[in-house]
């Protein structure tokens, strides 16, 4: 007991004596859950339950395309009428073509008041050169014409992870952002609209049928500061810039249940309890901050009938995606796609590890997680233009080379038997298929 109570007046001491310089984020979500955005802190204000959010225990993915949408947003106590906040996301937007959209583009995060005063819109837009390679990105303080705000000078490319910051000053109605900044002097857009002294409250994400495609958001922050927002680094919990003794000192502090789940800092498995999980992502990136490790994305979509072989974009990207998967700090693996956008998900982030790690070295591999079997293998599966230990598949679903496994990915097998995510892995329907580890 006497251990654990000078434990806490140390970081009693240390909390005082660093002021604000992690207690100023408003809100966040790491989206490390699988479901619906609003039973985990979220409010749907537009469309509930119509095309509704998800999380695949990695990320969150929003689906532009016909009809109406779910909107969601998530709350905070309610700023001062010249407050600025500030928002950081990651943002992934799906291969589209975007000939669709207008002049106003595709709004899809914006900051709000308790009604509908949106503000600091954000999102997607014709690429700047008016091209189709790529796609443009874009702000509006007040309106839902992005095109009428400012536009980030140079076209963005597709199946890409970007890191936003975004804010709002309610004392000028000042809107910024700015694409993968380390300080706030970093190069940035501006937009000044016509409204001013809104009491913002809320981040939102928002769905809509502007064009066909789908978007990926992760690691939501927001706060009233720059620094709050850009670091993803979410393990450097006194934001010092590495993670060390006063992080475990402030963890040990916070030990056991969260009293406010969503003002936790040290629950960084987002379980709303503060226990050996968290203590094992932090000694996992113990050290210097070196950005966000622990996402990597694998997507492609894969054409029924066609085979894979070296020189394809499916086949490469697997090897090249394998080779950087990290030695520590996973915390989920998910495979998901086109038919099931919320897949099946490891959260278990001892297991995780393991099955990540599998991946890597290229070493047969089997465990039960999330009610289902993960199997890393599958060597003898490969045929056909196959390169030799090219053929390593992953499968939440058990079996190596079984036809009638699903959640299945096998790009480098060398043949049109490349996997699926559901109704079988031979022979499968066009679809996207997709691994995120996190």
């Amino acid at each position: 007991m006497k251990k654990s109570l000078f434990s806490l007046a140390i970081v009693t001491v240390l909390v005082a004596s660093s002021g604000a310089a992690f207690g100023q984020v408003l809100t966040s979500d790491n989206f490390n859950y699988v479901g619906a955005l609003t039973d985990n802190g979220w409010t749907a204000h537009s469309q509930a339950g119509i095309k509704e959010i998800m999380a695949d225990g990695a990320i969150a993915t929003l689906e532009q395309s016909g009809g109406v949408g779910e909107d969601v947003n998530r709350s905070f106590a309610p700023l001062g009428a010249t407050d600025k906040v500030y928002a950081g996301f990651d943002l992934w937007v799906d291969t589209a073509e975007l000939f669709r959209l207008d002049g106003a583009g595709n709004y899809l995060a914006h900051f709000k008041d308790k009604g509908f005063a949106f503000r600091g819109r954000t999102g997607v837009v014709q690429p700047p050169d008016g091209g189709h390679g790529g796609w443009g990105l874009a702000i509006n303080a007040d309106s839902s014409n992005l095109g009428a705000g400012a536009t980030w000078v140079s076209d963005l490319d597709f199946e890409t992870w970007y890191r936003v910051v975004i804010s709002w000053d309610a004392a000028t109605g000042t809107s910024e952002l700015w694409l993968n900044p380390t300080i706030e002097t970093d190069p940035k857009i501006t937009h000044t609209g016509g409204n001013s002294g809104d009491l913002i409250e809320a981040f939102a994400l928002r769905q809509s049928n502007d064009y066909t495609g789908f978007q990926r958001v992760d690691n939501v922050v927001v706060g009233l500061t720059f620094g709050d927002v850009v670091a993803v680094c979410r393990w450097d919990l006194d934001d010092s810039g590495d993670v060390g003794v006063k992080d475990l000192l402030i963890m040990l502090g916070e030990w056991g249940p969260c009293a406010d789940c969503n003002d936790c800092i040290a629950d960084l498995d987002d379980d709303c309890t503060v226990g050996v999980k968290d203590l094992l992502i932090l000694l996992g990136n113990w050290g210097p901050c070196q950005g966000d490790p622990l996402k990597l994305v694998y997507s492609h979509e894969f054409v029924n009938g066609v085979t894979y072989c070296p020189g394809d974009p499916q086949y490469d990207d697997w090897l090249s995606y394998r080779a950087s998967i990290p030695t520590s700090g996973v915390m989920s693996i998910t495979v998901s796609g086109s038919q099931d956008p919320t897949g099946r998900t490891c959260s278990d982030a001892f297991k995780a590890q393991l099955i990540a790690g599998a991946m890597r070295t290229q070493t047969p591999f089997t465990t039960e997680c999330g009610g289902f079997t993960w199997t890393v293998g599958g060597f003898n599966c490969q045929v056909g233009c196959a390169l030799p230990d090219n053929g390593l598949l992953l499968s939440a679903d058990g079996d190596f080379c079984n036809c009638n496994t699903t959640y299945t990915i096998r790009p480098g097998i060398g043949n049109e038997n490349w996997g699926g995510i559901t109704g079988g892995s031979c022979g499968s329907p066009t679809q996207i298929m997709t691994v995120t580890i996190q």
